[in-house]
């Protein structure tokens, strides 16, 4: 093979699949959006369902979860699984016991 040949040959390449046929580009993108990215999103909830469930309770616990709520959890379609909040805290802690107390 000549490299001519190699040369005219490239220059008649599409740039993209999608241009060979009129409306091919719509047909990928329906596939991806109704057929692709719903077996994505599966397995993505598939692979956290396998990771919670390996958790124990007290794990779960930490995160506020019961090993009863993990499917609902991951069928909520809010549910953003992002690091806690580093803003600034209370100078005062939690369990304060400085609080003056009222007899029952």
């Amino acid at each position: 093979m000549s490299p001519d040949f190699a040369q005219r040959s490239a220059a008649r390449l599409p740039e993209s699949p999608a241009s060979l046929v009129p409306g091919l580009g719509a047909v990928l993108d329906l596939l991806d959006r109704f057929v692709l990215k719903p077996l994505r999103d599966a397995r993505e909830t598939r692979r956290a369902y396998i990771e919670l469930m390996a958790l124990d309770d007290r794990q779960l616990a930490d995160i506020g979860l019961r090993r009863s709520e993990i499917e609902q959890a991951l069928a909520a379609p809010q549910l953003r699984l992002e690091p806690a909040s580093t803003g600034p805290r209370s100078a005062e802690p939690v369990n304060s016991n400085d609080r003056p107390r009222r007899a029952a």
